[in-house]
């Protein structure tokens, strides 16, 4: 099943490199394989495109805590925070 989606997400890159959604599918298949470090380059890239996107924040920032880099997910936890909303104040 991993291995089907990560085709699906490979055409997306093809096919749509400046979409942010087809670097969050990127992100999620890595993710899926433990591949955190991989993953949170693909999540990167996607707010890169989409930067306010708070869902690929957090799934970001929970890749930065498989990868145990406490600094760079309490940044990131405070940015989400700082926005407001739903997943912030």
């Amino acid at each position: 099943m991993i291995a089907e989606a990560a085709q699906i997400a490979e055409s997306l890159r093809i096919q749509s490199p400046k979409s942010a959604a087809t670097w969050v599918s990127l992100g999620h298949v890595a993710f899926a394989q433990e591949r955190f470090q991989i993953a949170a380059q693909h999540f990167e890239r996607a707010l890169e495109l989409d930067p306010l996107d708070r869902s690929t924040m957090t799934t970001l920032a929970r890749a930065y805590q498989r990868l145990g880099d406490a600094a760079r997910f309490q940044r990131l936890i405070s940015r989400i925070a700082s926005l407001g909303g739903p997943f912030g104040n």
